[in-house]
């Protein structure tokens, strides 16, 4: 993007035309150039006084982050944002791997507060959908939004961070860690310019983004007043959104259960995941059968696979005893080939 047209882009953002405004503005104009010097004469003192610094800020931030800037016109911009949504984002500013838009993209949207049912019910159903090749988007949130990240990292895999703010800002800013691993690994996608706080009216937004970039969405746990709800009913016009069910009366519930009563699709293993993205299931990348194991830890790896299961099951599967099954599985724990999740659980490492 040539300097004068990305100055005047900024300028617009910053100003006159948040993200909701900026394509019709820019369609109804003809050029971002003609629009901004139309409207800046619009733009109150203390809006313009301030805009040198921070227009100087976001310029900063795209050089020397290496902030890809893609707008509609653009051959890299997302695919599917131009084929499935009219009031798609004119401008995304993305750090890190642009081309995993054009993967196979599993949503995964839940509670901020989300309860040890919910985390393990993500991590099981999002890991095996992450190993058959799906790139997994979400918020960057805390609660389930982070352990979906974390989980596709975990898993040897890509993933995806939509931010409601600057791509500069880490928000929440205990996710530091998170959003530098996933600058590094994966990507950050915002349509805010550099330098935009994180503000409760730009979620919405960003949760369009995450409906529209993925092929399925999975709700895990929410509320009834749930942002996570925004991002479902935004998807089913496109895809199949995936509900895990949850207890009654449990409010981090109540959202699922709602959600499957009107349409969601019900899931209960993650195979109903694989099939709503039109994979198949894969052994953990990197991970074939160690040849150091005995023949009867060989049984025990044969009973396991990439999603989690209690001891008891693998011991069912293996037509062993729960005591053999859980000394073979403490050895090869030690070892790095498999790794144990709450509750007794076991499952394949990404890795060995």
């Amino acid at each position: 993007m040539a300097p004068a047209e990305l100055e005047a882009l900024l300028s617009l953002l910053l100003t006159a035309s948040g993200p909701p405004r900026l394509r019709r503005v820019i369609e109804f104009f003809g050029s971002v150039q003609v629009a901004w010097r139309v409207l800046r004469g619009k733009v109150n003192a203390t809006r313009m006084a301030s805009l040198p610094a921070r227009l100087e800020h976001a310029q900063r931030v795209i050089a020397d982050q290496d902030v890809q800037v893609v707008t509609m016109k653009d051959a890299g911009y997302p695919k599917r944002l131009v084929h499935l949504e009219a009031d798609a984002p004119y401008v995304l500013f993305a750090r890190g791997r642009l081309e995993l838009t054009e993967r196979i993209v599993l949503g995964v949207v839940g509670s901020r507060g989300c309860t040890e049912y919910g985390a393990e019910s993500a991590r099981a159903l999002t890991m095996p959908a992450v190993r058959a090749g799906a790139v997994v988007v979400s918020g960057l949130a805390l609660g389930i939004d982070s352990v979906a990240h974390q989980a596709a990292l975990d898993a040897g895999g890509e993933t995806i961070a939509v931010l409601g703010c600057g791509i500069d800002i880490c928000y929440p800013a205990r996710n530091r860690g998170l959003f530098e691993r996933i600058a590094s690994d994966g990507l950050l996608l915002s349509e805010f310019a550099p330098g935009t706080p994180a503000l409760g009216f730009h979620f919405p937004h960003r949760n369009r983004i995450i409906a529209l970039l993925s092929h399925a969405l999975l709700l895990v746990e929410a509320t009834p007043d749930s942002g996570s709800l925004i991002t479902t009913k935004r998807a089913q016009e496109h895809m199949d959104v995936l509900v895990v069910p949850g207890p009654l009366g449990r409010r981090t519930s109540e959202g699922c259960n709602r959600a499957i009563r009107d349409g969601g699709i019900i899931v209960l293993e993650p195979e109903d995941v694989l099939r709503a993205l039109h994979v198949h299931a894969a052994q953990a990348r990197g991970a074939p059968e160690p040849v150091q194991l005995d023949a009867e830890a060989r049984t025990v790896w044969r009973a396991l696979s990439t999603e989690a299961r209690h001891v008891d099951d693998v011991a069912e599967r293996a037509r062993l005893p729960v005591s053999d099954v859980a000394l073979a599985l403490l050895r090869m724990e030690l070892a790095g080939q498999v790794q144990q999740m709450p509750g007794s659980r076991f499952l394949l490492c990404s890795r060995t």
